[in-house]
């Protein structure tokens, strides 16, 4: 997933990133950062839709096995 990916880069230019003496703060580069930041963003509808397909093809799946099982115990009781 590039979203993932881009967002995780983020992070370790942040973790990675010289701290201000006496502070919480840190530098970081905003045009790296933003860059970064916005190319997550654009991921991101496209792999939370893909997300979404797998869960519904799993529940699909599932639903395909719980039927398949029961005509199996259907026909062995027969």
């Amino acid at each position: 997933m590039d979203s993932i990916e881009k967002l995780n880069t983020a992070i370790s230019m942040v973790e990675e990133a010289r701290g201000v003496p006496l502070s919480a703060s840190c530098v970081v580069h905003r045009g790296e950062i933003l860059e970064i930041l916005e190319g997550a963003r654009e991921y991101l509808p496209s792999d939370l839709y893909e997300a979404e397909k797998i869960i519904s093809d799993k529940e699909k799946l599932i639903e395909e096995g719980r039927s398949s099982a029961e005509q199996m115990i259907a026909t062995a009781r027969e």
